[in-house]
């Protein structure tokens, strides 16, 4: 099975110049004992096998889920809602009784989902 396309990590040199150990390289051909990787300098190369290992592939990043997500965002209201307050009150200004109530509901909130 040919493993061209596949992402495989330089893990020696054996002699082999402009390549670097711990850097990915994609096959662009497989034949026998030799990739054919495009090397640091950017040039189409034959390496040996042997300097290489298939590195792992990890599954694309998901998704946060929808508590821990709402929890967040209910804590970053509340730090909005108390940072204006504070900006109220060394204005000398009233707080408006809205943003009051809504405090009360996102800790209410808040206290339900722990």
């Amino acid at each position: 099975m040919s493993d061209v396309g596949k992402i495989v990590m330089c893990t020696t040199l054996q002699g082999n110049k402009f390549i670097t150990v711990g850097t990915a390289y994609e096959v662009e051909q497989d034949v026998a004992f030799h990739y054919t990787v495009k090397n640091d300098r950017g040039v189409s190369t034959r390496y040996s096998k042997e300097c290489f290992e298939e590195t792992p592939t990890k599954p694309p990043l998901g998704l946060q889920p929808r508590k821990i997500y709402w929890e967040h965002l209910n804590y970053c209201r509340r730090q909005d809602i108390i940072a204006a307050m504070h900006r109220y009150t060394e204005a000398k200004m009233d707080i408006p009784v809205e943003w009051c109530k809504e405090l009360i509901d996102l800790v209410i909130a808040g206290d339900k989902n722990e």
